[in-house]
């Protein structure tokens, strides 16, 4: 299958907005009249097929990458809880070592960063369309639905309690992109 698009997001934090983008492009016509594709999980995964394998593949049959970054994305990075009603359980501060689990959305951007890498390597009958990413930057969610200043919110995680964002992936999800990737 192909798709124009496809979205990637926290669950925890992003869900909405993620979502909606996908109600208002998903079968919408571009200007040559073709009906836009888009990947979402929780409408494209398969009931039963393991879902990393299921990331990977609309990964490499998507012509753009979306990702929708905020403070909810940044928190397991920086150590950081976004909703103090529902903390990051089980979701401890990713650091960068061996002792971090794999962070599905950090793997999805960085699988993304080597499939755009390697497109000018790519042979006439390669299986991956992967062109362009291009992120969203969103607010925290306010109590009138609206979305605030990522730039006011988002910028500010360090000096809001929460610590240093690492300079690099966990092992763990930088070896589930290479195994994938070989």
């Amino acid at each position: 299958t192909f798709y124009h698009l496809m979205l990637s997001y926290r669950v925890r934090t992003e869900i909405d907005i993620t979502e909606s983008l996908y109600k208002k492009t998903q079968n919408s016509i571009t200007p040559a009249g073709n009906r836009c594709a888009v990947y979402l999980d929780r409408q494209c995964l398969l009931d039963g097929k393991d879902w990393r394998q299921g990331f990977s593949e609309g990964l490499m049959s998507s012509l753009v990458f979306i990702p929708v970054i905020s403070e909810g994305f940044l928190a397991p990075l920086a150590g950081i809880d976004v909703q103090p009603s529902a903390p990051n359980v089980g979701k401890p501060r990713l650091v960068g070592s061996d002792a971090d689990q794999q962070d599905n959305v950090l793997y999805e951007q960085l699988l993304a960063l080597a499939l755009v890498d390697k497109k000018t390597d790519r042979l006439p009958g390669d299986k991956c369309v992967m062109q362009e990413i291009f992120p969203i930057l969103a607010g925290q969610r306010l109590e009138d639905g609206t979305l605030s200043n990522f730039f006011a919110d988002g910028n500010n995680a360090t000096e809001s309690g929460g610590g240093k964002y690492p300079t690099t992936g966990s092992p763990a999800t930088t070896e589930g992109v290479s195994k994938f990737l070989a």
